[in-house]
């Protein structure tokens, strides 16, 4: 809208300064002939169709059309810029924060499957069950074993080794980066979490 009313304004004063001159009934002999070759020109692709016959008229007509070009390409088309980044990021966090939250979901719901006693805390045992079911561990293998013990690690924020609470584990995967913080990348074993998604977009019907 800023832009539009840019041009806008200049449309008027070059329609009203130029209105009774060939440059005027050349490029500007309407106010709709004026708006369109003003458009034009704050793209540059008619700059010297209008900027050359009025600078015959007035060498000092340049001035305007220069101030026109400079304000509109080096601070209008700037911002225009800028406000469509603001956007793009704008969105992709609002992606992100979905993308979060569904896994968080997820998380929940499995996490609530291996909490027998509902206290919110995971022992051990309830621990490995449970990131078995999330990533597909199969714990006769030594490079699972060693990813699990490091998850475990991370979520025991107590030290005890044997509380899991809900809340570390939930922080623990809200992170963007969890999966290079445990060191799971080269890890190929999320068919657990893929299948409950699919479970539960077959049982609520999206």
């Amino acid at each position: 809208m800023t832009i539009f009313t840019y041009i806008l304004v200049f449309t008027l004063t070059v329609y009203y300064f130029y209105r009774s001159t060939f440059e005027g009934f050349q490029n500007f002999a309407t106010i709709k002939d004026a708006y369109r070759n003003m458009t034009i020109l704050f793209t540059t692709a008619n700059f010297p169709d209008v900027f050359l016959p009025a600078m015959s008229i007035n060498y000092f007509n340049a001035f305007l059309f220069m101030f026109f070009m400079l304000i509109g390409l080096y601070f209008l088309t700037n911002l225009l810029l800028a406000n469509v980044f603001n956007k793009y990021e704008q969105r992709l966090h609002e992606k992100r924060q979905k993308r979060i939250e569904k896994r968080m979901d997820y998380i929940s719901e499995i996490y609530d499957r291996h909490d027998a006693d509902n206290s919110q805390c995971l022992n051990n045992m309830e621990a490995k069950s449970f990131l078995a079911d999330v990533f597909d561990f199969d714990y006769h293998n030594e490079v699972h074993r060693n990813t699990a013990k490091k998850i475990l690690e991370i979520t025991d924020v107590d030290d005890l080794g044997r509380d899991y609470k809900k809340e570390h584990v939930q922080s623990f995967f809200k992170l963007p980066n969890f999966i290079e913080i445990a060191d799971i990348e080269h890890i190929n074993s999320f068919q657990a979490l893929a299948k409950l998604q699919k479970d539960r977009a077959e049982t609520y019907g999206h």
